[in-house]
């Protein structure tokens, strides 16, 4: 059953919260960018990098968790555990 554009206006209203910054933005903003794969949270900032194979993204400090490797760039370069 498809939606009604009423039911996504009213779905892009809903805001998010930054886990680490506090940040608030409603889902039409596309302020808050993705979430943790290890921690669920929501996150705008404080993303330590998306893993190769399934594109997961993980928090500083749930990064730990994983393979990664720094690259010269300062980026992570990451293989999750379920991967």
């Amino acid at each position: 059953m498809p939606l009604k554009q009423e039911e996504v206006e009213q779905f892009m209203k809903e805001v998010l919260q930054c886990f680490h910054c506090k940040q608030c933005a409603p889902l039409r903003d596309e302020k808050i960018t993705t979430y943790c794969q290890g921690c669920n949270q929501f996150f705008c900032c404080y993303i330590a990098g998306r893993c190769t194979e399934c594109k997961g993204a993980y928090c500083y400090n749930c990064v730990k968790n994983t393979h990664y490797i720094v690259d010269s760039k300062i980026n992570y370069t990451i293989k999750c555990l379920d991967c």
